[in-house]
């Protein structure tokens, strides 16, 4: 088996990944005096929808479909999605 290093161009991408992840997941504050944007998505398995202002997220939200759910069309998830926000 060959042995595996831990090297700079390791440690380089790990540390681009995780300043990645570290700033996606920052919430920003709303302001009220400006329009919010909701975004929505449903697939066969999660629905999912961010709250945001200009380009920036607010809130978000996902969860998984239970079997019922998952039997539903793919439309009606997405209108579901909306009723449930």
């Amino acid at each position: 088996m060959k042995d595996w290093k831990w090297t700079e161009i390791e440690q380089a991408a790990f540390d681009s990944a995780n300043a990645m992840l570290v700033k996606e997941a920052i919430l920003n504050y709303p302001n009220f005096l400006i329009f919010f944007e909701v975004h929505n998505n449903a697939s066969d398995f999660q629905l999912g929808a961010v709250i945001s202002q200009d380009g920036k997220p607010l809130a978000y939200y996902a969860r998984n479909l239970n079997s019922a759910e998952n039997s539903s069309v793919l439309v009606r998830k997405s209108y579901w999605l909306q009723l449930r926000n």
